[in-house]
């Protein structure tokens, strides 16, 4: 485990995965990320490479040869080392030295940069193609937020608030059959209340979506901004089985 910290957070990250799997609020206590029981899911945010979701059949095809691929990449499972750290920030580093080639005909390092300034923890991922040609590859987070983060809290106290991208409309999808098919502009996704039935039909799916929040009416307690400003989809979805086993990604 790696610990960063400064006046207003401190956040611990698993060297499995790079994954950060806590990101506590020192003044007013709160560990604002999913708690990882494996329970029910033994995952709190990770990262997805080099693909994100499921390929139809697991199986792709570069220059003739077919390959076998598992839902969301190999890269949440594989240990980083670090390559840098101070107290405020650290950056991970994974090299493929040919260990993927059965799956991933590629030759590739990864670096995850956190940093934290101020209440923002920032995190930058660079990819780094070690070969002569194009590299083919998708990269996500996958964060589960703790909803709710109180006890007097439910999860209807709680909204998300998306920003658009400027000059851009906002467009919705949805997954049928491992495809994912544009059901065309969204024109009320400006607010969000939470419920369990809102995700009913499988998850939210957006793109051209700049900023998120998520905040709760009654504590003002939330993630005041989750900034998108590389993935070009958001993509929400629910997980409760009871209160201790609640989360939204």
């Amino acid at each position: 485990m790696v610990e960063i910290e400064n006046d207003w957070l401190k956040v611990t990250i698993k060297n499995d995965g790079a994954e950060v799997c806590k990101v506590q609020h020192k003044e007013n206590g709160l560990n604002y990320m999913w708690t990882g029981d494996s329970a029910y899911w033994g995952r709190v945010s990770p990262v997805l490479f080099p693909i994100v979701g499921r390929l139809k059949g697991d199986r792709y095809m570069v220059e003739g040869q077919t390959y076998h691929m598992s839902q969301h990449g190999f890269l949440r499972d594989v240990r980083f080392s670090v390559a840098s750290q101070t107290k405020d920030r650290v950056s991970f580093l994974f090299e493929s030295a040919g260990n993927f080639k059965n799956i991933y005909p590629y030759e590739f390092k990864v670096l995850i940069h956190y940093i934290l300034q101020k209440n923002v923890l920032t995190v930058t991922w660079e990819i780094i193609n070690d070969n002569e040609g194009e590299m083919y590859f998708s990269i996500g987070a996958h964060p589960a937020f703790k909803i709710p983060l109180l006890e007097e809290e439910t999860i209807e106290n709680y909204s998300l608030k998306f920003f658009p991208a400027k000059n851009k409309h906002v467009m919705e999808y949805e997954l049928k059959e491992s495809f994912l098919l544009e059901k065309g502009p969204a024109d009320d996704v400006e607010a969000i209340q939470l419920c369990p039935s809102l995700f009913v039909n499988d998850a939210l799916i957006y793109s051209n979506i700049d900023r998120i929040t998520l905040t709760s009416n009654i504590t003002k307690c939330g993630v005041d901004e989750f900034m998108v400003t590389v993935t070009p989809r958001i993509i929400l979805f629910h997980r409760g089985v009871s209160r201790e086993a609640l989360w939204y990604c």
